[in-house]
């Protein structure tokens, strides 16, 4: 199996960008369709509960994720000849770390006897959270090898099959979150099958013991940037979890959700971004440096209109989800500024990960987690889930401040570099 190189002209990244952004789009737009049924279903209380397993799972998946999508995505588009060897190694890993991270937040589950993370649902929520996972890992070898066609086939039909089986679920009238989470779990299943089979057909499947260490021995700021990357999404709704209980954090988590599946539209172009620029990289600084101009001009026009959207269709939005949800309404205005943060620090994430920068990029996250949960835990009991909000958005602005400080540190040092 010998993968062709990767095409980096501009037509065929703008046409990778459409077909990421056509799969986003219909992926989390149907996703999101899904969810809101299933709060509007579930009501705020049993919703929150589904909340709350799911952002504890999410967090805590770093244990066999160890970064390794992202490590994968960079690496895949510097090192196409070994692209299978790449694959089946990051899928061994997490096949084994896996296994035994389910059974670990299973136990979790037992010994919190907590009403917002029910035993069952926790562990019915790791193995969905697990497949996850496997499927973007497929979904990432696609990406680095710049074949997103599969990627929006396979990820969007996943979503759509997920929300025709939401509606026939809601039509029999199940009522509660163990059956929805089912439904996902099994959908993903399949999936999985039908995405390795595509890979093993087009770019082989073959597990290296060499790349497994040299991927162990790689993933670490990957891993510990990829935990604080989803402390900084899910964090808040664990902290409401415990401190407000299921009602409040059912009406915080929607809004939340909303605003994580809006960021496919940065991210679309965030993962056209990394493999280009980690070759350009490698190759051409001047011409990176040009490219990395363009992606982040694109990402602060795409991040502001989106912004500028959800704002003004807030309530409606909400109101899709039934009377429980209405003081979501709120929430959601305060978050929409979200996006345009959120593009603008995929703009620097990619530079960094691009120019082989991971490692300072984890510093500002760490600042950035650590004052967002000292600040969470400060104003949730005060102001409520208004104030961790605000908090949300206060981390999202250290983070791109952050962020841009390391780029045109990184900016200064590549010319000092080329002078020399």
């Amino acid at each position: 199996m010998n993968p062709v190189p990767l095409d980096l002209t501009r037509r065929n990244l703008f046409g990778n960008i459409a077909k990421l952004f056509s799969n986003s789009a219909i992926s989390q737009g149907f996703t999101a369709l899904a969810l809101l049924l299933t709060a509007r279903v579930l009501g705020a209380t049993l919703y929150g509960q589904f909340a709350a397993c799911l952002a504890l799972a999410s967090v805590l998946s770093v244990g066999f994720n160890l970064g390794l999508d992202i490590w994968l995505l960079r690496e895949g588009a510097r090192s196409q000849y070994r692209i299978s060897e790449l694959i089946g190694s990051s899928l061994g890993i997490k096949l084994g770390f896996g296994l035994i991270w389910v059974l670990g937040l299973s136990i979790i589950g037992l010994i919190l006897q907590n009403p917002s993370f029910p035993p069952a649902l926790l562990a019915l929520t790791a193995v969905m959270v697990w497949l996850d996972s496997i499927l973007m890992t497929a979904l990432s070898a696609f990406k680095a090898s710049l074949r997103n066609e599969y990627t929006l086939i396979i990820e969007s039909s996943s979503d759509i099959i997920w929300f025709i089986g939401t509606l026939i679920l809601i039509f029999l009238g199940y009522k509660m979150p163990e059956a929805y989470v089912t439904l996902r779990l099994v959908i993903l299943f399949l999936t999985c099958i039908i995405a390795y089979y595509l890979i093993s057909r087009l770019l082989g499947l073959h597990i290296s013991r060499e790349i497994v260490r040299i991927s162990l021995r790689a993933c670490p700021p990957y891993a510990l940037s990829e935990f604080l990357a989803l402390a900084l999404m899910r964090l808040d709704v664990i902290i409401v979890a415990f401190a407000l209980g299921n009602y409040s954090v059912g009406l915080y988590s929607p809004p939340v959700s909303i605003v994580n599946a809006l960021f496919f539209i940065p991210l679309s172009v965030y993962m056209v971004m990394v493999p280009s620029l980690s070759h350009l990289f490698e190759s051409d600084l001047l011409q990176a440096w040009k490219s990395s101009k363009r992606f982040t001009l694109l990402l602060f026009v795409v991040g502001g209109a989106s912004s500028i959207l959800l704002f003004f269709s807030a309530d409606f939005v909400i109101a899709l989800l039934g009377e429980s949800f209405t003081g979501s309404g709120i929430i959601l205005r305060i978050l929409s500024v979200i996006l345009l943060l959120k593009a603008l620090s995929f703009a620097m994430a990619g530079i960094l990960v691009a120019g082989g920068r991971q490692s300072q990029r984890v510093i500002i996250q760490a600042i950035a987690v650590i004052l967002g949960t000292l600040l969470n835990l400060v104003v949730v009991s005060i102001y409520g889930i208004n104030g961790v909000a605000v908090v949300f958005v206060i981390t999202e602005l250290i983070l791109f401040l952050g962020y841009m400080g390391l780029v045109r540190r990184f900016q200064v040092e590549s010319r000092v570099v080329r002078v020399t």
